[in-house]
């Protein structure tokens, strides 16, 4: 049971950041209105190059951790040295989008399933990874 649930929780988790391959194709006028469209306040300049560049360099990076944590779900016992690691991680990143979400009086929505999500997940896969036969 726990390996299962272990597997479960890391292709879920690889889900969300498989989900910013969207985000890599299409153009950025569409993110934006996406981003208005989940009620998220961007700077006067949409334009700007920057913006647009760590935008995209965010999507990429969530994509290849995402592929990451799918690779670990798929093949847990080749993964296993890095396991532990990966729900570490979450929980170092539930802690940073939720100080700095609350820091910025961010509004719940899009801003509280990150750090949802990472503390749920880390606390799981931290624990069934102990449990599980790897």
């Amino acid at each position: 049971m726990s390996m299962k649930l272990l597997r479960t929780s890391l292709i879920l988790v690889s889900l969300t950041g498989l989900f910013a391959l969207f985000v890599l194709v299409m153009p950025w006028t569409n993110a934006v209105t996406v981003y208005r469209g989940f009620g998220i306040e961007l700077p006067g300049k949409i334009d700007s190059a920057y913006l647009e560049y760590l935008t995209y360099l965010a999507a990429a990076m969530s994509v290849v951790i995402g592929v990451l944590y799918l690779l670990a779900g798929i093949r847990p016992k080749k993964f296993a040295v890095i396991i532990p690691f990966l729900g570490w991680s979450l929980l170092f990143f539930g802690v940073v989008t939720l100080y700095h979400g609350l820091r910025l009086n961010l509004p719940p929505w899009p801003f509280y399933p990150d750090p949802i999500i990472s503390f749920v997940f880390g606390v799981v896969i931290l624990a069934t990874a102990r449990r599980s036969d790897l």
